[in-house]
């Protein structure tokens, strides 16, 4: 799908899966190394989707869509039907353009020492997008 869809070189990325706890992990390969990667744990016919990431030498370049479009259409063929995941920023156009709508927007909680000087737990400023669409996608034409 990849190499038809974005005209990638067939010697330059071919797909790795492995599989932990539940937890199953693609990642794309090229000829230096990993490309993009993106965990998923599949529940029932819904899968969440997380960790998703392109290095930035690899990004806009259509490889991260290439991925998720081809994860998506696996766990579809094994009768997942919802999908949903936690985004940043950066990961919104990629995911409404894959048809996953934006429910919430929360913000992120984290403890640990630097995060407020070491005095205890803070509310940082950042936030995730939680977007549990329908994740459409196809192996041909579509986004």
């Amino acid at each position: 799908m990849a190499r038809s869809k974005f005209d990638t070189d067939p010697e330059v990325a071919h797909v790795g899966m492995t599989e932990t706890a539940g937890v199953e992990t693609y990642i794309a390969w090229g000829d230096e190394g990993p490309m993009c990667t993106v965990s998923v744990t599949p529940t029932g016919d819904t899968a969440g989707i997380s960790l998703m990431a392109t290095p930035p030498v690899h990004q806009r370049r259509g490889i991260g869509r290439a991925l998720l479009s081809q994860v998506i259409n696996d766990y579809r063929r094994r009768g997942v039907g919802r999908f949903h995941l936690g985004a940043t920023e950066a990961g919104r156009p990629l995911y409404a353009s894959l048809g996953f709508e934006l429910v919430a927007d929360l913000s992120v909680w984290v403890l640990g020492q630097g995060i407020s000087d070491g005095q205890g737990p803070s509310r940082s400023g950042r936030h995730v997008e939680i977007w549990p669409g329908s994740g459409r996608s196809d192996d041909g034409g579509g986004a």
